[in-house]
């Protein structure tokens, strides 16, 4: 068994550093948005599986299931996003959209309370929300809406 792991660790490995060559061309605009709204959908698939079994949650539940299940999975999908490289005339406009993405996440680490008394809404998330948006996202583009 843990030949086989190591051989699959070596092949995912491989892959990885073929696809990190210096032969590799930067993402097109269309191949960026296409691989982060990949990202987001899968953080909202997740977000449906860790959330499915709530039925007529209390505040408290909500809460707790914020802190303990959904803020996990919003930094996983930071730190999937800001690993992306964006094309190099958009780093500025996607650094500002992770930016403010981050914040959002940190505060509802920091505030879950508010966060869920307010449904997610807030002025960063907003922000947040209106930056994808405007940069073409789709799924990324509903943040807060997961």
């Amino acid at each position: 068994m843990h030949i086989c792991r190591a051989a699959m660790i070596a092949a995912v490995a491989l892959a990885v550093l073929a696809a990190c060559g210096s032969s590799s061309k930067p993402l097109s605009k269309a191949d960026y948005i296409a691989r982060a709204d990949q990202i987001c959908q899968k953080t909202t698939e997740r977000i449906v599986a860790a959330t499915k079994d709530l039925r007529h949650p209390s505040p408290d539940q909500v809460v707790d299931a914020t802190k303990t299940k959904l803020v996990p999975l919003y930094e996983q999908q930071d730190h999937d996003l800001a690993n992306l490289e964006p094309p190099v005339a958009d780093k500025a406009a996607v650094h500002k959209f992770l930016t403010d993405l981050q914040a959002v996440t940190a505060d509802i680490a920091q505030n879950t309370k508010a966060f869920v008394q307010a449904h997610g809404v807030s002025p960063r998330a907003t922000a947040a929300s209106t930056e994808a948006h405007a940069y073409g996202f789709k799924v990324c583009a509903k943040i807060g809406s997961s």
